[in-house]
């Protein structure tokens, strides 16, 4: 596959790139709200995530401590997420159309640049270990279904996927429930795909799901493992996929409304 190959206008729903990590000792309240200060100021919205309430009969047991903040874009459409043991780093489609898609190279910066402000932090305090436990790059797809759509009809996925086109147009397993976790050498690769309901547009859609872990850990960040998933992703989805599918994500279908 040539490194130089985009895709125009892929179906793409949702793509994160994320860091699981150890700090000892923990994560407190303060420590977000330190970094709140440092990030707030690039997003337009910030949010304290609280746990879920305990009950214990008619009694509450309030919790005062956050368990994650979220800043968020003016648009919604991107989405940074820091947890006691994680960091992450969101792209959602949002309502706007059309949708301007990111490129891996765009959002990779801007997530390193949000961890090297919370890690300079972490590490400002002495005593204080940091080690890193995975890291995850995620990309979910919407394949609609409909007239209008590249897939007509939910028969129509076997002119998507490769290792289902072999069956006939009129094959009966059209709801498929695919759930697989592939080796490749010390990460896994997973893939899911289903038929799901769009939540934007609550129109029958596939759902397709690729994704990256490595769980090995990292006495650093590695910028390589994340690069060296995406080629991953990237070559794995061009394995699966029908050519027809692809060229439709790189906008080269001219009879596609």
């Amino acid at each position: 596959m040539k490194s130089s190959k985009t895709y125009k206008n892929p179906p793409l729903d949702e793509m994160y790139i994320s860091i699981h990590f150890q700090v000892d000792p923990s994560i407190e309240q303060l420590d977000f709200q330190q970094f709140a200060i440092e990030v707030e100021a690039n997003f337009k919205n910030k949010e304290y995530i609280f746990p879920v309430i305990e009950r214990i009969g008619n009694m509450e047991k309030i919790i005062t401590t956050p368990e994650k903040v979220w800043f968020y874009s003016e648009n919604k459409t991107k989405l940074l997420q820091l947890g006691r043991d994680r960091m992450v780093y969101n792209w959602r489609a949002g309502e706007v159309k059309p949708v301007n898609y990111p490129k891996y190279e765009n959002i990779k910066p801007e997530f390193l640049k949000y961890w090297k402000i919370l890690e300079d932090y972490i590490r400002r305090y002495k005593n204080r270990n940091l080690s890193i436990k995975m890291c995850e790059l995620y990309y979910s797809n919407i394949l609609e279904i409909g007239a209008k759509q590249f897939l007509k009809n939910d028969r129509d996925l076997h002119k998507a996927v490769n290792f289902i086109s072999p069956y006939p147009e009129d094959y009966k397993a059209v709801t498929p429930h695919i759930s697989l976790q592939i080796p490749m050498d010390q990460d896994t690769l997973f893939l899911r795909l289903e038929k799901v309901k769009d939540n934007k547009s609550n129109r029958d859609a596939f759902l397709l799901v690729l994704s990256i872990k490595n769980n090995k850990g990292f006495e650093n960040i590695s910028e390589d493992w994340y690069d060296e998933a995406n080629r991953k992703i990237r070559q794995f989805f061009e394995d699966i996929t029908t050519e027809s599918i692809r060229n439709f994500w790189k906008g080269e279908i001219n009879d596609t409304p």
